[in-house]
C-alpha cells in the first residue's frame, strides 16, 4: 500500500520564504546605512534589550527577528493550509484505506506543526522572562552581596567590654577595640574582593577611610626635633609595631589589585595622612595610590610597587625602600632623612625639596628623575 505525502507549503510559500530571506540581509544592509541615533535604531537596540539579547550586535538581532517571522510566518501558512485541506475532507471514504491512511498523516503533521510553531511563538516570550529571571536573580546576589559588606563594616568597628581591677580588688569596665573581630572583618573584606571582583574598588574606599579615621583615634609619633639622620634612622627602627588591624587594612589594600577587575587607580587606595609608622608593606601594589602627607616612618616597602603614587610631603624617615618600583612617583618635599633606597627605581620621580640627608641612594635608578 503506498501513501502519498503531500507539503503543507504550496510553493509559493517555499518561494516568500526565500523571499523573506532576502528581505532579512536587506534590511540589514539598510539597517547599518542608517544614521546612529535613528528612532528605528533605537526600537531595535530597546527591543534587543528586552530580550535580554545584550550581547547581540545589533546587525545580527536584526537579521534574526526577521529570520524568526518568516519562520512563524511559513508554518501558521502551512497550519492553516493543512487544516483547510482536513475539513475540506472531513468524512474519508473508510473503503478506500489509502485515502484513511492520508487523512490520519494529515491529522499527526497538523499536531506536529502546532507544536513546532507554539514553541517558535513562545521564543520571545521565554527569552523575556529568562531575563526577567535573570534580573531578578543579579538583584538577590546583589542584596546578598550587601549584606556581607555591611556584616563586614560592622565588624570593623568591633569594640569588647574588660574588667580593668583597681586597688583594694575594685574593678571598672571599660571598652576597647576589639583587635581579632576586627581583623577578621578585614578578612572578609578581602574574600568579598575575591567573590566579586567588580565591587574591589568599593571594598577599596572603604578600607582606606577605615585606615584614615582610625588614624586619628591612634596618632603617629612624632620625631625628635633637630635630629640626625643617623638618629631619625634609630628613632625609626625603635618604633612599636603598628596595631594589628591597621598594618592588616593596608597590607590587604596593597593585594586588592589582584582582585580588581581593572587596576585601582582612580583615588581608591586613598591614604592621604593615615598613620602607617612601621608597617610591612613589602611587595605589595599601591600603583597612583595617594599617600600625601602619610606617616610612613621606619615602613618596609621593599619591593613594593607604587608606580605613579603619589607621596608629597610623606614622612619616610627610617624607611626601607629597597628595590621599591618609585617610577614617576611624586616625592615632592617628601622627608627621607636615614631611608634606605638602594637600588630603587625612581625613573621620571619628582623628588622636588625632597629631604634626603642620610639617605642610601646606593643602586638606584634616577633617570630623568626631578631632583
Amino acid at each position: 500500500m503506498e501513501t502519498t505525502i503531500t507539503l503543507p507549503f504550496p510553493p509559493q510559500v517555499v518561494w516568500g520564504t526565500l523571499g523573506l530571506l532576502g528581505i532579512a540581509l536587506a534590511s540589514a544592509l539598510v539597517f547599518v546605512a542608517m544614521p546612529k541615533d535613528s528612532e528605528a535604531q533605537e526600537y531595535i537596540v530597546t527591543l534587543r534589550d528586552r530580550l535580554g539579547l545584550s550581547a547581540f550586535p545589533v546587525v545580527a538581532f536584526l537579521m534574526l527577528a526577521i529570520v524568526w517571522s518568516g519562520i512563524a510566518f511559513v508554518l501558521t501558512t502551512g497550519l492553516i493550509n493543512l487544516i483547510l485541506d482536513v475539513l475540506s475532507g472531513m468524512s474519508p471514504d473508510r473503503n478506500n484505506p489509502e485515502a484513511v491512511w492520508e487523512f490520519r498523516f494529515k491529522l499527526v503533521q497538523i499536531t506536529a506543526l502546532t507544536t513546532v510553531l507554539g514553541a517558535v511563538i513562545a521564543l520571545p516570550i521565554t527569552m523575556s522572562r529568562l531575563r526577567l529571571q535573570r534580573s531578578a536573580d543579579d538583584t538577590a546576589r546583589e542584596s546578598l552581596f550587601n549584606e556581607k559588606i555591611n556584616a563586614a563594616t560592622e565588624g570593623l568597628y568591633a569594640r569588647r567590654q574588660v574588667s580593668v581591677w583597681k586597688r583594694h580588688k575594685s574593678h571598672v569596665h571599660q571598652w576597647q577595640d576589639d583587635i581579632v573581630q576586627r581583623c577578621a572583618a578585614i578578612d572578609r573584606l578581602e574574600g568579598l574582593a575575591r567573590e566579586n571582583t567588580a565591587e574591589t574598588p568599593r571594598i577599596a574606599r572603604l578600607l582606606s577611610v577605615y585606615l584614615r579615621e582610625l588614624s586619628a583615634e591612634v596618632p603617629a609619633q612624632e620625631p625628635p626635633k633637630d635630629a640626625t639622620p643617623d638618629q631619625l634612622k634609630a628613632w625609626a627602627k625603635s618604633l612599636p609595631k603598628p596595631r594589628s588591624d591597621m598594618e592588616k587594612a593596608a597590607q590587604t589594600l596593597g593585594r586588592l589589585h589582584e582582585h580588581a577587575q581593572t587596576p585601582l587607580e582612580d583615588g581608591e587606595i586613598d591614604l592621604r595622612g593615615a598613620n602607617l609608622q612601621k608597617c610591612d608593606l613589602t611587595g605589595l601594589k599601591f600603583n597612583n595610590a595617594l599617600f600625601d602627607d602619610s606617616q610612613l616612618q621606619g615602613a618596609d616597602l621593599g619591593w613594593a610597587l607604587l608606580q605613579g603614587a603619589n607621596l608629597g610631603g610623606a614622612r619616610l624617615q627610617g624607611a626601607v625602600l629597597g628595590w621599591t618600583q618609585l617610577q614617576w612617583a611624586d616625592l615632592r618635599d617628601a622627608q627621607l632623612q636615614g631611608a634606605d633606597l638602594g637600588s630603587a627605581q625612581l625613573q621620571g620621580a619628582d623628588l622636588g625639596d625632597a629631604q634626603l640627608q642620610g639617605a642610601n641612594l646606593g643602586g638606584a635608578q634616577l633617570q630623568g628623575a626631578n631632583l
